[in-house]
């Protein structure tokens, strides 16, 4: 594997961890409720994401045109990376719908706590 084989495959472990260090990020701001934060982080993550895909697609094409990528520990590597940073990204879509949600419902709650006791 030469130089630039070893390059696409480190940038992307990169781009693939903070895309899913942003997705932890947005599920913390739902949870700290920091409504603000969590589309930035979202939108950060997903920038983040489409780089890590331009690299793996980067590698696949070699690949394709005749150059053949080497399996070795760093590409199998940064295959996890953008594997754990995918299922990040679906945990953090469900965990921020589940907490809007839980908000929701304790919102209705309190309305009706409230109607009761008038």
């Amino acid at each position: 594997m030469d130089d630039k084989k070893y390059e696409k495959s480190f940038e992307l472990i990169l781009h693939a961890g903070n895309a899913k260090y942003n997705y932890l990020c947005a599920i913390k701001a739902v949870k700290e409720n920091e409504k603000e934060k969590i589309k930035d982080f979202m939108d950060e993550g997903d920038k983040e994401m489409n780089l890590a895909h331009k690299c793996q697609t980067d590698l696949i094409t070699l690949e394709m045109n005749g150059t053949p990528v080497d399996i070795n520990i760093l590409t199998v590597h940064a295959q996890d990376h953008l594997t754990m940073a995918a299922m990040c990204k679906d945990q953090a879509e469900e965990l921020i719908g589940l907490y809007h949600e839980i908000a929701s419902l304790k919102s209705q709650f309190e309305e009706l706590k409230q109607f009761i006791h008038q």
